[in-house]
């Protein structure tokens, strides 16, 4: 029984010196927050909360809508398509093409597995 309290003190002590790491580093830092990618986080969440039937990340995700939305004028914008360079078009063309195989495989994945 010993041994349990001291394990958890070690795990107490290690939290709460984390803790004070971050919250030290936390007010050196000058970054702002991406209301619109918190935005977009939001929104992805309240499909995967649908299909998982945990209310807990529903809850999260109308947070996260909330949060951003009563924030929207502080929304960072992004480059149109015309604005992008070569590189920037062929990473964002992959990343749709990747996410477009991935949402395919996993309703293929979930109607076998039904």
């Amino acid at each position: 029984m010993k041994i349990y309290l001291a394990v958890m003190i070690i795990i107490a002590l290690i939290v709460i010196g984390l803790m004070i790491i971050f919250t030290v580093t936390k007010r050196k830092r000058t970054q702002t927050t991406n209301y619109r990618a918190l935005f977009i986080v939001g929104l992805s969440f309240i499909p995967v909360s649908i299909a998982t039937k945990n209310t807990r990340i529903l809850i999260l995700g109308l947070i996260f809508l909330l949060i951003s939305l009563l924030n929207r004028k502080e929304w960072k914008n992004e480059k149109r398509w015309l604005g992008l360079t070569q590189t920037e078009k062929a990473t964002r063309l992959l990343l749709m093409a990747v996410g477009i195989i991935l949402l395919i495989a996993g309703v293929t994945l979930y109607y076998l597995k039904t």
